[in-house]
């Protein structure tokens, strides 16, 4: 099997590659539902996804916690 071989692509007229460039950065997502039925009573439910960046590497914490409410 034969593989491409690796090639920098030029845009705009560049002709040398550039160096990779580190950041430093943070996200937060979450999803907050409810529901109630007739029968039931009600549900809460909370998800989370953090993520944190820089040089050395990333954390990531993803999670979540569903508590049932009583009917009435």
């Amino acid at each position: 099997r034969e593989w491409i071989s690796a090639r920098v692509t030029p845009f705009g007229g560049e002709l040398t590659q550039s160096t990779p460039h580190y950041g430093r950065g943070a996200l937060l997502n979450y999803d907050f539902y409810t529901s109630k039925t007739d029968h039931a009573g009600g549900q809460a439910s909370l998800w989370h996804e953090f993520r944190y960046f820089d040089e050395r590497g990333s954390l990531s914490s993803t999670g979540f916690v569903r508590k049932n409410l009583s009917g009435g």
